[in-house]
């Protein structure tokens, strides 16, 4: 099959600091590369991008970067738009493409009408964690904010959400036919499952004297609950003084950053709590083997990789009870409190903290999960059943087993409407 995938075009592929969705275009291009199929990446430009399995055509940019200001951030999201659909137009008048699957708002929006005039099937990927929330999915305000996305979403032959909780919101609250949607997670680079040694200062400096480790990776932002964290680590200290918190992530939002960081201080925890920012890719891998329990308390989700990432790397998680969550801890593999609920995330660090051989147990099970079901190759042969749905032919199943079986047979599946409220 020939694919033609549209990054979003903030950054280039692959992302040189693990972004998000640059990384799982470049991730899922080399999966669908060694299954055979051929695949090229429209991208802008980028004078050290390493060598790559997939073919790129790439497109001039010239435009400031800013993420944290949105109008740039925005006018520079049109301008890729334009040129990504000239481009696109050029590639699909040389030669023809089965499917054109797009990663970024602004570029489905420009591009989907493109992909379908030249008669490709014609893809979005949602990745946007707003429609994991059911509240954000009822607001108007989010719908104009997002108007991009909303027509990307009506102009689509077929939309892949991140989990089957975000796909059944798409439908339930904002009429996206659920014969347009298909589930189909963000897999794990098989760099997080191999066994990574932790040098002898680096524990030092993370986890003086053995100190239990509590790590925490995402994004600086509100409704990924730092500062809930930070309140229920106040009562894990209570019980196990010796307790520290690392949180690793750039800051999205700075007064939100400096808010986690003075809680911190206000709280006692200065000492104990640390916020790292964005680390090394190496690094975290060294800190996803060092902690005992990885915690995401985010309120709302797309998916939430980096429980991933730690199961991979066998560690036990705590994390919120929402959807796109439950999808991806299996039983057995973590706890999970209700979002919000900064007392029941603490009780379940503690949990953990105070019993190793469950820790290990649950580090094995995720560790199996993952293996199994989360790496980027089966997540290729889920996202070419999409197509083959999407264009009406016959989806081939496949055993498996876990939270994910669903996603191989079904688009929503039977996911429950199990985004936060």
């Amino acid at each position: 099959m020939r694919i033609c995938r549209v990054a979003p075009g903030a950054e280039p592929v692959p992302s040189t600091r693990g972004a998000g969705v640059e990384s799982t275009v470049h991730h899922l291009s080399v999966a669908q590369s060694r299954l055979g199929h051929q695949v090229t990446v429209i991208d802008i430009v980028d004078e050290e991008r390493p060598p790559v399995p997939y073919r790129v055509a790439e497109v001039p940019l010239r435009f400031p970067v800013d993420r944290r200001n949105p109008l740039v951030h925005a006018l520079r999201q049109l301008r890729f738009q334009r040129a990504a659909a000239r481009k696109l137009a050029e590639l699909l008048a040389e030669e023809p493409y089965d499917v054109v699957h797009f990663h970024g708002q602004f570029a489905a929006a420009g591009g989907l009408a493109v992909a379908r005039r030249y008669g490709a099937l014609a893809v979005f990927s949602s990745h946007n964690p707003t429609w994991g929330s059911r509240r954000l999915c009822r607001s108007r305000l989010q719908r104009v904010k997002y108007l991009m996305e909303m027509l990307s979403l009506r102009r689509a032959d077929g939309v892949i959400t991140d989990s089957a909780a975000v796909a059944h919101n798409l439908s339930a609250y904002l009429g996206v036919p659920a014969r347009k949607l298909q589930a189909v997670p963000i897999g794990v680079d098989e760099a997080y499952l191999a066994r990574v040694p932790v040098p002898a200062a680096f524990r030092r400096r993370h986890a003086p004297g053995g100190a239990p480790l509590v790590l925490s990776v995402a994004r600086l932002a509100p409704y990924k609950n730092q500062a809930g964290l930070v309140q229920a680590m106040r009562l894990v200290a209570d019980l196990l003084p010796e307790a520290r918190l690392l949180l690793v992530g750039q800051a999205s939002d700075a007064a939100y950053a400096t808010r986690v960081r003075e809680m911190a201080r206000d709280l006692g925890l200065a000492g104990r709590c640390r916020l790292l920012g964005a680390v090394p890719p190496e690094d975290l891998r060294r800190l996803y083997s060092l902690c005992d329990v990885f915690v995401m308390p985010s309120l709302w989700e797309s998916q939430g990789l980096s429980v991933l990432e730690a199961m991979a790397a066998g560690r036990p998680v705590v994390a919120s009870d929402i959807g796109p969550v439950r999808e991806n801890v299996p039983p057995g593999a973590g706890i999970l409190a209700p979002p919000g609920d900064h007392a029941a995330l603490a009780e379940a660090i503690v949990t953990l903290l105070r019993d190793p051989d469950r820790r290990r147990a649950m580090g094995r099970e995720g560790r199996r999960f993952v293996f199994r079901e989360r790496r980027w190759e089966r997540m290729a042969e889920l996202t070419m059943d999409a197509y083959a749905r999407f264009a009406g032919r016959p989806v081939r199943l496949r055993r498996t087993g876990g939270p994910g079986a669903a996603l191989s047979r079904k688009g929503l599946g039977e996911a429950r409407e199990g985004g936060s409220p």
